[in-house]
């Protein structure tokens, strides 16, 4: 099995979106606005981060939808950042 270079991405997500995580590890959330925000699943309300860990593992075709919840607090915004391997063929 051969070894991985991968990249460090760091984004802002300020409206719905959707998050491809192929060919991604070691994922790391924190909503860093004021509205309560959706991540698939789990909810992360404001100043909350959720470290997905996957070690030397890299996930293949899965999607994360994000949606920020209206009610309380008026900024969206989440921090994402994660390791992008670009020439994994993952099985």
């Amino acid at each position: 099995m051969g070894e991985f270079t991968g990249n460090f991405v760091e984004k802002k997500i300020t409206n719905d979106d959707r998050l491809s995580l192929k060919n991604v590890q070691n994922i790391y959330f924190k909503n860093v606005g004021s509205r309560t925000v959706m991540i698939g699943q789990f909810k992360l309300r404001a100043e909350q981060e959720k470290h997905i860990h996957t070690g030397n593992t890299t996930i293949d075709q899965i999607s994360l939808d994000i949606s920020f919840i209206s009610g309380l607090g008026d900024k969206n915004e989440l921090y994402v950042h994660y390791i992008k391997i670009p020439d994994c063929q993952c099985s």
